[in-house]
């Protein structure tokens, strides 16, 4: 063996300490590789729980936080004014009570246009005359265009009657009515929200409209008059008294019940009204539907 080849030969003792410093190196690694393991598994376990709480907590929060039903009631009359107003107005105050209906009510049209983008449904509550000017209409029509509710009650007919576009809103206007008598009314739509608690035939005292057109033809009807129980009706077989139908984005509902301050604290009746509040608050998210606003035709 030359030098060289001696010189590479290491002492048998020097190769045992060699051997036992890399065992020890290499399970000083394998236990340092287990536990980052170990610290990475936890630390991907603990992230995917917080996601999943935040997910779940999420979900609940938006079931909890779901925002009330926003409505204005507008009452303003430029013409005859209904006693009853102010019982329909109290009952509107007890539906703001109500976790998810939210009610502001006013006279004022400048009010009435300033809260429409925080509104989803509007109801004339037994308004009579011209109670908006141009201006006002225009952003009326547009927030019904582009996805609002409207609710009009009893009087609501007797309203507008130069503004177009609120008789294709409303569908039909009020021309006469014979005196407050009882009548049979037919209920035509027993699945809607606003009518399917009623009985198939629904007795009650109002006052009963006619009106300058039969709407049935663009609307569907919900309640109608049996007019042989009454005096004085003038469309014969065919008077519908209740109609609901869509208007653009928009949902509209009309009913000619409510005349009499007693209808009011009528539970039946309190109930058609509210569940057309509901009906009419469809929930369309607003800035989709902001463009159909823009089509909406000037005025001549």
């Amino acid at each position: 063996m030359n030098e060289a080849a001696a010189g590479r030969v290491q002492p048998v003792g020097t190769r045992h300490r060699a051997a036992a410093f890399a065992l020890v190196w290499c399970l000083q690694v394998a236990c340092d590789d287990k536990e980052r393991q170990s610290q990475d598994a936890q630390h991907w376990v603990d992230a995917n729980a917080s996601e999943g709480s935040a997910t779940h907590a999420d979900e609940s929060d938006a079931g909890a936080s779901a925002e009330p039903v926003r409505v204005q009631v507008f009452s303003r009359t430029q013409g005859y004014r209904h006693e009853s107003i102010a019982a329909g107005l109290a009952m509107f105050e007890t539906f703001d009570q109500q976790e998810d209906l939210s009610v502001q009510s006013t006279e004022d049209p400048v009010r009435l246009v300033e809260r429409l983008s925080e509104t989803d449904v509007v109801v004339f509550l037994s308004t009579t005359g011209d109670v908006l000017d141009a201006v006002q209409e225009d952003a009326l029509e547009s927030f019904i265009r582009a996805g609002g509710g409207f609710v009009g009650v009893h009087a609501a007919a007797d309203t507008e009657y130069d503004w177009p576009f609120y008789g294709e809103l409303l569908g039909a206007r009020f021309t006469s009515h014979p005196d407050i008598q009882p009548a049979r009314v037919i209920v035509e739509a027993p699945r809607h929200p606003a009518t399917s608690f009623l009985p198939a035939v629904w007795e009650r005292t109002d006052e009963w409209y006619n009106f300058d057109r039969n709407p049935r033809d663009r609307v569907e009807v919900l309640l109608s008059l049996d007019e042989t129980s009454y005096a004085g009706g003038t469309h014969g077989a065919d008077h519908p008294i209740a109609w609901c139908q869509t208007v653009g984005q928009g949902r509209s509902f009309f009913t000619a019940l409510g005349h009499t301050s007693e209808s009011w604290s009528d539970s039946a009746f309190q109930q058609h009204i509210e569940q057309a509040v509901r009906w009419a608050a469809q929930r369309l998210a607003r800035e989709q539907n902001a463009a159909n606003a823009s089509d909406v035709p000037a005025r001549d």
